[in-house]
């Protein structure tokens, strides 16, 4: 082989390196949305419609708390019953959903605020970025875990918005633990630009207890 050859099998050979190297995790997580799953749940009321990459499962089934309840329970690693079981006991006890592994992310969304009292729009929102979602007023704020089902989540992102009904209003939880915590956040604003939220068929699904 002359020595022009061995060259440009170097070459090429440094090129191919420097493309793999330069491939980060975020861009080897990332799922074109055309592979995305499309879900329907029900609960007080309403029907939600959302996109979200195919390795979040949905497990568990929806709930009503006091004053709230949760239509559904998405993850991309595996989730184990934290209410009336025997870890649980007859209540209900947050750590036992299971520990986040690196990257795991946990989305839940449901109602919230049937309790008694007359609060405002904007108190039941809370604080965050204002935002239109589903052509609905909403805030965005991002958080640091805290007050994540499970145990080990180190980061957050959350979704309140009014939802129609004339209590309550709607909320879509992210919960996920690094090092990926920009994907996190970039999934959960695509799982957020596609939702829909419509009147659903009464008695169906999760009601706030």
């Amino acid at each position: 082989m002359t020595v022009r050859r061995h060259l440009l099998v170097l070459v090429c050979s440094l090129a191919f390196v420097m493309t793999a190297c330069e491939s980060s995790p975020e861009s080897l997580g990332k799922s074109p949305a055309a592979s995305w799953t499309r879900s329907t749940f029900h609960g007080a009321g309403l029907t939600i419609t959302f996109d979200h990459p195919p390795t979040w499962k949905s497990q568990l089934r929806g709930r009503g708390f006091h004053y709230s309840a949760t239509f559904g329970f998405l993850a991309n690693f595996g989730l184990h019953q934290f209410c009336g079981s025997p870890a649980s006991g007859p209540g209900c006890l947050w750590r036992v959903l299971g520990p986040f592994p690196p990257n795991g992310v946990l989305m839940t969304f449901g109602t919230f605020g049937y309790g008694p009292g007359d609060e405002s729009q904007a108190q039941l929102l809370g604080p965050g970025a204002a935002m239109m979602v589903n052509s609905r007023v909403a805030r965005r704020s991002v958080g640091t875990g805290e007050g994540c089902l499970g145990t080990g989540a180190n980061s957050s992102l959350s979704y309140r918005m009014v939802d129609g009904q004339t209590q309550g209003a709607f909320a879509i939880d992210f919960c996920g633990r690094g090092p990926n915590v920009r994907l996190l956040e970039s999934e959960a604003d695509r799982v957020a630009r596609s939702l829909h939220i419509s009147p659903g068929p009464a008695g169906e699904g999760a009601r706030p207890d």
